[in-house]
């Protein structure tokens, strides 16, 4: 595995049971989506991890919460957060995709949510920073 790899899968075991630091497993999801090279040795060493209801999957879904809550709630920072949110799990969705974990970030992904936050980052100007495909069309596009 490569290091961010290896990063990725130590923040993963180090998430605590009430969530705590699995925002930084995802930043480094993201990461490793983005770096070129089969990254199949991770996910098949992670993905079981968001099996059942407990562990990862528990996790993950407090954090994906905080989308929602940021979208109905939320300032313009918040916004911003919520739009990289979304963006990470987009990365992980495609990254665990065919997976047992594919259902978890699948379950999470929702159209109307993602016109809202596309609304949101439109009026708050929140641009995307250069690594993200224009298919991550929650964020501001301003061409």
């Amino acid at each position: 595995m490569t290091e961010i790899e290896n990063q990725a899968e130590s923040a993963l075991r180090a998430v605590e049971p009430d969530g705590t630091g699995f925002a930084a497993f995802m930043q480094l999801v993201q990461r490793v989506a983005t770096e070129p090279g089969d990254h199949g040795e991770f996910v098949a060493q992670t993905a079981p991890a968001f099996q059942g209801r407990d562990g990862a999957r528990s996790a993950f879904r407090r954090w994906a919460e905080r989308i929602f809550r940021s979208i109905n709630f939320g300032n313009e920072d918040d916004t911003i957060e919520a739009v990289a949110r979304r963006s990470q799990l987009e990365f992980a969705y495609d990254l665990y995709k065919g997976t047992v974990a594919e259902d978890a970030f699948d379950n999470e992904r929702d159209e109307e949510q993602d016109d809202l936050l596309a609304e949101r980052a439109r009026d708050f100007s929140i641009d995307p920073p250069p690594e993200i495909p224009r298919s991550h069309r929650w964020w501001h596009w301003a061409s």
